[in-house]
């Protein structure tokens, strides 16, 4: 033993340039594999940290004009005020309008690009989240009532007791209800303030595409099965509310888990991801490695 390890020394000393490049190329060859296998792992993981993420879906509707086929991510409002009903398979519903980055007001102070949300009040039957204050199942029940995020909070108040307290946004006074924990990076859409669908009212009157549609589908059901009697349902209502069009309609659900990647939609409601980039930086972390 003390031969071999006598002679593991002379090895080295007489190579200790060649030792030099050969350790420094595995270093740095095992940390870019690694930065791009975390990068993969976090662009699998969207929207997984929510629970009962395998039964929520996300309804998207198919057009085709002139040969030309799209597919939007957003429908209309019947797709939440009476498809539901039709369906025994969900268990809720929510649609959500996007309100843009807008400036928000709190007495004097004015703070810009604060991502706003509408939404309906069962987004938290739908997409769980860390609740610090309030009360998530009441917080959107009613006009100008507002949940927002820790981050925002701090920034408004400085603290999270908050709920009571005003602000505005276009002249329209909100109250908060609610202070939650701000979503993860790795979710397909995000907000500051997360503000009552009933604060638009005008909003159940529109007749077009205008609400990112979300169904949590019971637990005893089969979802494709269900799916496609969403899909058949809303393609129904498509082609009676547009027959003066020549338009052929369709619908298309989406797993939740599946949207920033797999999605097929024209956009998002948020983040877009590529699998191809993904499948792409995989093979080359994979390849990286076995050259070091």
């Amino acid at each position: 033993m003390k031969k071999l390890i006598r002679n593991l020394l002379r090895s080295i000393n007489r190579n200790k340039g060649f030792l030099f490049i050969n350790i420094t190329g595995l270093a740095i060859g095992l940390a870019v594999s690694l930065m791009l296998l975390l990068f993969v792992a976090t662009e699998l993981s969207y929207d997984h940290h929510f629970a009962n993420k395998e039964r929520i879906v996300q309804l998207n509707t198919e057009w085709t004009e002139d040969g030309q086929r799209s597919i939007d991510p957003i429908c209309l409002r019947e797709a939440y005020t009476d498809l539901p009903s039709k369906i025994p398979g969900i268990e809720s519903s929510v649609q959500i309008y996007r309100g843009w980055n807008v400036e928000l007001t709190r007495e004097k102070d004015r703070f810009q690009d604060i991502g706003l949300l509408y939404a309906d009040p069962e987004y938290f039957n739908i997409f769980s989240m860390d609740v610090i204050s309030g009360n998530p199942s009441l917080a959107i029940k009613e006009p100008n009532t507002a949940v927002i995020t820790d981050k925002l909070a701090e920034k408004l108040y400085g603290n999270l007791e908050v709920v009571g307290k005003t602000f505005l946004i276009q002249e329209q006074i909100f109250t908060v209800t609610a202070v939650v924990k701000e979503l993860p990076a790795n979710t397909h859409f995000s907000f500051d303030v997360l503000a009552s669908m009933k604060s638009l009212p005008y909003l159940d009157n529109l007749g077009g595409l205008e609400f990112f549609t979300y169904y949590l589908l019971r637990s005893d059901v089969s979802l494709p099965v269900t799916c496609e009697e969403i899909n058949r349902t809303y393609t129904a209502s498509l082609k009676e509310g547009f027959s003066e069009f020549d338009i052929r309609f369709g619908s298309v659900t989406v797993k939740l888990t599946d949207i920033y990647l797999h999605s097929k939609a024209e956009f998002s409601l948020g983040n877009r991801g590529s699998v191809e980039s993904v499948l792409i930086l995989a093979g080359l972390a994979m390849l990286i490695l076995l050259l070091a």
